[in-house]
């Protein structure tokens, strides 16, 4: 990414908001979208003094990730990352209060692959909390799986922010 097609710092608090379900006031949003675009600009001496030497090494590996990068690591506990679908699905269990949400299915799973799994997590969501969605959001620097929970009346807003911003986000039926 150059620094001519870096996303505006409204651009990244938008995404930020949608990404914490605006639980951040403006304030933090602006300072994580303003990390991560001082980071797009200079990833060396950013992320070494925000994040330590191996968050340089994983930049390092992917520059044009470094957006997703400082975004994940920012919003770490807001995002479900795991290298198993069955913890994956224990992570997003527990956003809910008293969650609806089934157990995950250890036992005549009805599914095969990652693809069925996410048809049916994305199944059981609408079925049980409708306003909802699960989004595919970038790739964990560390894990293999990194998911959004996003209000289903912004996620075509949500897509479009991040493909303005060059993010990597997907519905899980995509």
């Amino acid at each position: 990414m150059t620094t001519s097609s870096l996303p505006t710092r409204d651009e990244l608090a938008a995404l930020i908001d949608f990404l914490a379900d605006d639980e951040l006031d403006d304030n933090e949003a602006n300072a994580i979208a303003d990390i991560a675009l001082e980071a797009s600009t200079d990833p060396e001496n950013v992320l070494k003094r925000l994040y330590g030497a191996e968050a340089v090494r994983l930049a390092q590996r992917q520059p044009e990730h470094n957006l997703a990068l400082v975004i994940g690591i920012e919003l770490e506990d807001l995002l479900f990352i795991a290298d198993h679908v069955d913890t994956l699905w224990e992570e997003v269990q527990n956003v809910f209060e008293d969650s609806q949400l089934p157990d995950f299915p250890y036992e005549n799973c009805p599914f095969s692959d990652v693809e069925g799994f996410y048809d049916w997590a994305a199944a059981q969501l609408a079925q049980h909390y409708p306003h909802y969605e699960l989004i595919e959001f970038g790739q964990h620097y560390e894990c293999e799986f990194q998911l959004a929970l996003v209000k289903k009346a912004q996620v075509e807003t949500f897509l479009d922010v991040c493909q303005r911003v060059g993010l990597p986000a997907n519905r899980l039926d995509d």
